[in-house]
């Protein structure tokens, strides 16, 4: 009955001390970062009413934590972070002026097949421009994610440009059927350019969606988006794909250095998404890192149609690529992260009756900046002798007329500061 109190469910994890470091200094930094850049923070609760996503367009509903309060209503824990701010916007806020922008980070669940780093709970932070529906906002959401994923320390990293609407006026126009649309569109999203032959059999496209799939598949170039505008021959296409071009352009004027590709094959949540999405991967990471793009068409569900943009990013992602750069540079995330030290700690050892001077001692420790743990047992030599072998922590003894360091050179009590002080100096820096 009592076989699985040892293990977590599957989907999430425990956060060991190292792990826990480093996500919590991913957390300071992003946070910082998003406060720094004007953005409005804003929080909402990890618990929602079912009828936030029971539309099935902002969520699959198989993949939502759903039970029943003491009254009978459907609830559920929160999927993402943009449809939660999105009530908001419709309710609290629905008096606050546009256009502004709003970032939030906090704790996500979801049910998700096992395999390619899915997790069922994990913190996501997001950004959300609400608001403007021009070129300019687009370019300025991908420039807040460059800024984003280069706050936390990683050093490689490829945005991949698309959108969605122009496809979605190809389709009109292509008149395919049903199954022949859903073919083509999976072919696109998977890249499958071996599979238009069989496409063409099959559904019998005609020579000029062929061309235009060719291109949209393996070109990466800006002048594929003038070729595919005068083949599609369709206003709307191309004012599309020309938007397309304006906000490449744009990134590249904003951050000439930014590693950016263009790539039409992005036709993710075609449902959700309006216009220009995106996509950032790392190295040693087979799935994005983080996404986003314009979804002009989700406020209006709560009362307060505005166009909007934005992208989110999943903490753990972001730790497994610093994890593989680490690896290739030979070195450790909390290195990367520089909190490498924040493990390094004092440990106090004290005779009862010197417990007043212990406690002295500890304030001026962490007054120096040196973390200090009291502890709470008898002092007994041979278990701080097995702690001093199997711990970095620096060992001090303390006692009415004795104050010694366990792990390093015994020093005299009258010198006690000035030898405290270059201790301390020494174990911060990693020398001690």
């Amino acid at each position: 009955m009592n076989k699985w109190k040892y293990f977590s469910p599957e989907g999430v994890r425990d956060l060991l001390p190292t792990e826990f470091l480093a996500e919590e200094e991913l957390r300071r930094r992003l946070t910082e970062y998003l406060h720094q850049s004007g953005l409005r923070g804003l929080g909402t609760p990890e618990i929602e009413f079912y009828d936030l996503y029971a539309s099935g367009r902002f969520a699959p509903q198989e993949g939502l934590f759903k039970f029943i309060d003491e009254r009978g209503r459907i609830l559920c824990l929160r999927y993402d972070g943009t449809i939660p701010l999105a009530r908001v916007l419709g309710t609290s806020l629905r008096e606050h002026q546009l256009p502004d922008g709003f970032w939030y980070l906090g704790s996500v669940f979801r049910y998700n097949e096992q395999g390619g780093g899915k997790l069922r709970a994990f913190q996501q932070a997001g950004v959300e421009l609400i608001g403007s529906g021009g070129t300019r906002a687009d370019a300025e959401a991908l420039r807040l994610a460059s800024g984003f994923l280069a706050t936390t320390g990683l050093k490689e990293y490829t945005f991949a440009l698309g959108e969605v609407s122009y496809f979605k006026y190809l389709l009109e126009i292509w008149r395919l059927d049903a199954e022949a649309e859903a073919a083509v569109i999976a072919a696109v999203q998977s890249q499958a350019v071996a599979a238009l032959p069989t496409l063409t059999e099959s559904y019998g496209l005609s020579a000029d969606i062929v061309r235009a799939l060719e291109m949209i598949m393996t070109r990466r170039d800006i002048g594929v988006l003038e070729d595919l505008s005068a083949l599609a021959s369709d206003s709307r296409v191309r004012e599309a794909l020309d938007n397309l071009g304006a906000v490449y352009a744009a990134v590249r004027q904003i951050d000439p250095e930014v590693n950016l590709v263009l790539d039409l094959t992005l036709l993710q949540s075609m449902e959700y998404y309006t216009g220009t999405v995106f996509k950032a991967y790392a190295p040693g990471l087979a799935y994005p890192l983080l996404s986003g793009g314009r979804y002009d068409n989700v406020l209006a569900n709560f009362s307060r149609p505005a166009p909007a943009t934005g992208f989110s990013s999943s903490l753990p992602f972001i730790l497994r690529a610093l994890s593989w750069q680490a690896k290739n540079r030979d070195e450790g995330v909390l290195d990367i992260l520089g909190v490498s030290n924040k493990l390094r700690r004092a440990r106090i050892y004290y005779a009862l009756p010197a417990y007043n001077r212990a406690v002295e001692l500890s304030r001026e420790l962490i007054g120096a900046g040196l973390p200090t743990l009291l502890d709470w047992e008898d002092y007994d030599p041979n278990v701080a002798e097995a702690v001093r072998e199997g711990s970095d922590d620096l060992l001090i003894y303390v006692d009415l007329d004795d104050c010694r360091v366990l792990n390093g050179a015994d020093f005299e009590p009258s010198r006690r500061t000035d030898s405290l002080t270059e201790i301390i100096a020494r174990y911060a820096k990693g020398e001690a």
